[in-house]
């Protein structure tokens, strides 16, 4: 069935709060399109929460991955997109311990490389995970 999102297109959450304003099991599907990477990893962890809370289907989240160019796991973005936001870093088993489970329970686990065309050096990475909500344990 619809559900009635009452025309809202986006959701500007508080800086004071992490709930989200649905119900339990409102949603199919939640999609985290590279926003958890964009916050302090234990604040990402009590989205992921309420992530899981607020759906009784899948969550699909992409992430940055660690590559040269970026200075360490977490820090403060200094360029002007993004600027002075939070950037934390994930590898294979810092999102394994962000849904609290391991690798094997996710239906989909995967991440690209970026590389530069000339010098084919490693420029980026990003990973892509989808996962049932009854296989999230935090």
């Amino acid at each position: 069935s619809k559900k009635d999102l009452k025309n809202n297109k986006f959701l500007v959450q508080s800086t004071t709060t992490h709930v989200l304003p649905f119900i339990d099991n409102y949603f199919d599907f939640v999609l985290a399109e590279s926003c958890l990477d964009s916050m302090p990893f234990d604040l990402a962890k009590l989205y992921i929460a309420e992530l899981k809370r607020v759906t009784n289907g899948i969550i699909y989240a992409s992430l940055i991955g660690q590559d040269p160019t970026i200075p360490s796991n977490e820090f403060v973005v200094k360029t002007q997109h993004e600027k002075g936001t939070i950037q934390s870093v994930f590898n294979q088993e810092k999102i394994c311990k962000l849904f609290g489970t391991t690798k094997e329970k996710f239906i989909y686990f995967s991440s690209i490389d970026q590389t530069d065309c000339i010098s084919k050096k490693l420029t980026g990475k990003r990973f892509y995970v989808v996962i049932k909500c009854s296989n999230v344990g935090v």
